[in-house]
């Protein structure tokens, strides 16, 4: 049965990050109410939410390497207060996305599959 109501209607622009540790990585929100829609997803998923933590907290979990075969290219789209377009930057793949994101403490909002246009 689901239990959470995905209807959050998170702010891009609303740049406040948090982190959390999932399955040994650090992963970066735009803001908490980014991390509250991946918890949403999480529980309709029959998984357990993560708490948030800090940056301290999470850093260690920066520093994970990732598989090759999970390269099928990726787009993410990092925005900030001032960036009304985003900047859209490449990468191999959606775990290369996480960690460039961690070590630069940085969140994308968007991502999608395949090379950046």
């Amino acid at each position: 049965m689901l239990s959470c109501f995905d209807n959050y209607v998170c702010d891009r622009y609303t740049v406040d990050v948090v982190y959390a540790i999932v399955n040994d990585r650090c992963l970066v929100f735009q803001n908490i109410c980014f991390l509250k829609k991946f918890n949403c997803k999480r529980i309709n998923q029959c998984l357990p939410s993560v708490p948030q933590t800090t940056y301290r907290g999470c850093y260690s979990a920066c520093q994970f390497t990732c598989n090759v075969a999970e390269s099928l290219g990726v787009c993410a789209t990092f925005y900030d207060a001032s960036q009304l377009l985003g900047t859209k930057i490449s990468f191999a793949s959606k775990c290369e996305a996480d960690k460039y994101a961690c070590q630069n403490r940085v969140a994308y909002t968007e991502i999608t599959t395949g090379f950046c246009p």
